[in-house]
């Protein structure tokens, strides 16, 4: 027999033990090994649980195929026959001093979940074991103890989920607490406003309460919905983590119930509040003020004309294009309202680097006006119109909250607010916007026929949709992100536009219209273009195989997936 004979099975360890250069080691050729040694490395390479030996007063290395895959490459395979003290540096300091006790015949030592920080993948990782140390009686060596058995788990991944999880209940007793508070708190500012309103008639004080109530709920729902997606994300990956624990995966499903009770609330809140966070960025001035005029046309009765006063040359804006874009809707609306019969109405804009009397610093601004020739208001009306749930309108044509939501645009952006009016002469509301402070994004209007050669070099969208709002907010989207957005109602409109414009780059339409189906304007457009791409977005879950060849984006989809989607199918042609 060979002097490794008696180690006949062990996998891969048992393999390289068996491979190994012992002579030149501490502990000699394997002929000479102490029996103690054999018969502990047997047991160890015939488990599959993770075992670890020092052997000899040189802490000499031996482990299994349990233990090998909790070292990294800076100690595999280099640490077999090593010196413990050596490959071991960076805990020693917390082991040696365990493994020297137990040498001494001091006894066994047990450990759970002990952090051991480890070098593994160049990184010195926080590492717990469940770990004991017990010794190796050897009568051959002195004081009758050869070396250490370690019997070991790993449960790093276990504290890190238990952590989690108790953060996570931690962070959302929490949330609970502070919803509580600010509910109850709110609830009473908001009942002395109501106090305030008392002379207000009985349906529009009703009014004023659902409105009040919204806001408070919008504001409370919107922050507690930030604070609750990191609990559901720790909730989910401890889910994940403990597929095999049985008991933790019946409290991570108390806590993803309540966490999804708690969504499922903020939803209707938010929904009732219809709050939304702004988001501001850098846009065009040009680009914000054509789809203000774009929404506002639809708005206006006949006899009323709409005229956009704008320079060549604007600086950009930092705002929230969406949310200026209603506030001039909602200026432009009361101006419909202020006017009987016939009559103007003029978006006015301009650069305004001196804007005390909106009582800013000086800067560099963008100023809108809406001018309208209607009846105007007295000063005892002007002094009130921006107050909230003040109105001059009859009882339910009115909340009372236009102006004082343009207003609170205006601050939240770090812009200004004005409103000045004559009776029998019209009203002025003029919003300053904070300009972009990036440089070469201002907008440039050199006429009509130089926008239009513009037009032409870049991008051009055709967006075919029987759904004003799905038009409105795609055509938003794709114009911030760049491209120019022509839209079409139906299929009819779409080929006509086709026949008639200049070329368009790519075509995205519904799949369900009026008139000529999705499909069969796509059959038609390629029939007149064959290269162009075309991406179909659909509510519907099957479009028959008829669409099999169609890139297809599903409805509902975040303004961010149409956009790359869109970049996408004009990169690939």
């Amino acid at each position: 027999m060979g002097p490794l004979d008696f180690i006949n099975a062990g996998g891969e360890m048992g393999a390289m033990i068996r491979a190994h250069d012992w002579a030149s080691s501490p502990i000699g050729p394997p002929e000479q090994w102490p029996q103690a040694l054999k018969t502990a490395l047997r047991m160890a390479l015939t488990t599959r649980h993770p075992i670890f030996i020092f052997w000899g007063p040189e802490h000499i290395c031996f482990y299994n195929d349990g233990y090998r895959p909790s070292l990294g490459p800076e100690k595999h395979p280099a640490l077999l026959g090593a010196r413990g003290s050596e490959l071991f540096s960076e805990l020693w300091d917390i082991i040696g001093p365990q493994i020297d006790m137990v040498m001494r015949g001091e006894g066994a030592t047990w450990h759970e979940n002990h952090l051991v920080p480890s070098y593994r993948h160049g990184v010195l990782d926080e590492v717990y074991w469940t770990y004991s140390y017990g010794p190796i009686d050897d009568e051959t060596a002195p004081g009758g103890v050869g070396g250490v058995l370690v019997v070991c788990t790993e449960t790093t991944q276990q504290i890190k989920v238990a952590n989690a999880l108790r953060e996570s209940e931690r962070a959302l007793k929490q949330l609970n607490d502070e919803l509580e508070q600010r509910v109850s708190i709110e609830v009473a500012e908001r009942l002395r406003e109501q106090a305030r309103l008392a002379e207000a008639q009985e349906a529009l004080r009703q009014s004023q309460k659902i409105e009040t109530l919204g806001q408070l709920t919008g504001g409370v729902a919107h922050d507690f919905n930030n604070l609750l997606t990191p609990v559901m994300g720790a909730l989910d990956f401890a889910r994940l983590e403990l597929q095999g624990d049985e008991v933790a995966q019946e409290v991570i499903a108390v806590g993803l119930q309540a966490a999804e009770r708690a969504r499922t609330l903020v939803q209707r809140l938010l929904a009732f509040g219809r709050r939304q966070h702004l988001q501001p960025q850098d846009i065009d001035a040009e680009s914000l003020m054509d789809s203000a005029v774009e929404l506002a046309q639809r708005s206006l009765r006949p006899g009323i004309r709409l005229v956009l006063d704008m320079p060549d040359t604007l600086p950009a804006v930092h705002a929230d294009p969406d949310q200026v874009v209603l506030a001039v809707l909602n200026l432009v609306v009361n101006a419909r309202d202020a006017i009987e019969g016939v009559g103007n109405i003029t978006l006015r804009v301009r650069e305004d680097n001196d804007p005390g009397q909106a009582g800013l610093l000086p800067g560099r601004y963008l100023r809108i006006d809406v001018c309208d020739d209607g009846c105007g208001m007295d000063e005892a009306v002007v002094a009130r119109a921006a107050e909230p749930f003040f109105t001059t309108k009859p009882t339910g044509q009115g909340t009372g909250l236009g102006l004082a939501s343009v207003q609170g645009l205006a601050v939240q952006s770090g812009g200004g607010f004005k409103l000045a009016s004559t009776p029998g002469e019209g009203t002025t509301v003029s919003l300053w916007m904070p300009a972009s402070t990036k440089p070469g994004i201002d907008s440039q209007r050199q006429g009509a026929q130089r926008s239009r050669t513009q037009v032409a070099k870049c991008h051009c969208i055709l967006l075919v949709d029987d759904d004003a709002l799905v038009r409105a907010s795609g055509t938003s989207s794709l114009r911030r992100a760049g491209y120019d957005v022509v839209q079409a109602a139906d299929g009819e409109e779409a080929l006509a536009l086709l026949d008639a414009a200049g070329p368009f780059d790519l075509l995205v339409t519904d799949y369900a219209m009026p008139g000529l189906s999705g499909l069969e304007l796509i059959d038609a457009v390629r029939l007149r273009k064959p290269q162009m791409p075309i991406l179909m977005v659909t509510g519907y879950a099957d479009t028959g195989q008829e669409a099999a060849d169609v890139p297809r984006l599903q409805k509902p989809f975040l303004p961010a997936e149409l956009v790359d989607r869109v970049q996408a199918l004009i990169a690939e042609a």
